[in-house]
């Protein structure tokens, strides 16, 4: 495809993540598709992938990482050929969902991104991580009641927790590299934001990624910058201890019943042992690592 239609992309794109993403649609129950923000992601992916399989000429672009991503997905499709109902209406959404995305990459491996156009992207999901962190600011100070998580447009907590460790991930990338005053000050409220409202959602995901991500991006600053490395640590500092101040002035935001799922995943841990050091053997090896899994990420 000519150079050219990434410029009706990024005008799409910036269209989604400035503005669409950000409207606040009422949820009336259920998940899934039933969610109108999940719709209008779907819609978007859609129309990019159509539009771009029409425009697009042969040989279309592939990738390796795309064969083994298309491998997966089809893996992932097996069990609907044995699954019946009423199990198969609830599974046949997400599995939508899984093809429309295996479908939205290869249809952006069509477009011939040079370096300026990939830079212009990444700035364009840092604007919108920060606009939803200033959504989600709005909802902790002004209009949700003490000890409420804020969420978001996304309606759930791990998900904006996994958007704002995206976010400063990708703001910690972009100031290893040459950076205007404006993306600069973007990046700044980035590294402000992201940590304190990790810390403020608790969420486990999130702050996996903040703790793990977090310090290699900053060695790799330091021999980038030192002094953008420096002043980059010392707002992400500024956001962890602002984040503490409020918890201990507005008390923890997440209720305390929402920690006793872990005394049943302790009860979980325990059986695994006993299977690990029983006959079943391997039975408690997956076991372990499936309850780790769930500690961790759920």
């Amino acid at each position: 495809m000519p150079n050219k239609s990434a410029a009706w992309l990024f005008g799409l794109l910036t269209f989604y993540f400035v503005f669409a993403m950000h409207i606040y649609w009422p949820n009336r129950g259920g998940s899934g598709f039933y969610l109108p923000w999940n719709m209008v992601g779907v819609i978007l992916l859609a129309v990019i992938t159509l539009v771009t399989l029409v425009m697009a000429r042969p040989p279309l672009a592939g990738s390796h990482f795309f064969n083994y991503l298309a491998l997966g997905a089809v893996i992932l499709l097996l069990p609907l050929l044995w699954t019946k109902a009423p199990y198969f209406g609830e599974a046949l959404p997400r599995f939508i969902g899984l093809s429309v995305g295996v479908a939205a990459y290869f249809s952006l491996l069509q477009y011939p991104l040079n370096r300026q156009w990939r830079h212009r992207l990444l700035v364009l999901l840092l604007a919108a991580t920060v606009i939803e962190g200033c959504w989600a600011l709005l909802q902790y100070f002004w209009l949700m009641p003490d000890n409420a998580i804020p969420y978001g447009i996304f309606q759930q907590v791990n998900m904006l927790a996994s958007f704002m460790a995206c976010g400063l991930a990708l703001a910690l990338y972009l100031q290893c590299g040459p950076a205007s005053r404006h993306l600069q000050w973007l990046s700044g409220l980035m590294l402000l934001m992201a940590p304190f409202l990790l810390l403020i959602s608790f969420s486990r995901i999130g702050l996996l990624a903040f703790v793990l991500l977090t310090p290699w991006q900053l060695a790799i600053m330091y021999r980038v910058s030192r002094p953008r490395c420096a002043l980059a640590a010392l707002l992400i500092l500024a956001g962890v201890l602002a984040a503490l101040l409020m918890i201990e002035i507005k008390g923890a935001p997440r209720a305390i019943t929402t920690f006793s799922t872990l005394s049943y995943r302790l009860i979980g841990w325990q059986e695994a042992w006993v299977m690990l050091w029983g006959n079943r053997y391997w039975v408690g090896v997956t076991a372990v690592f499936n309850i780790s899994f769930c500690i961790i990420f759920i």
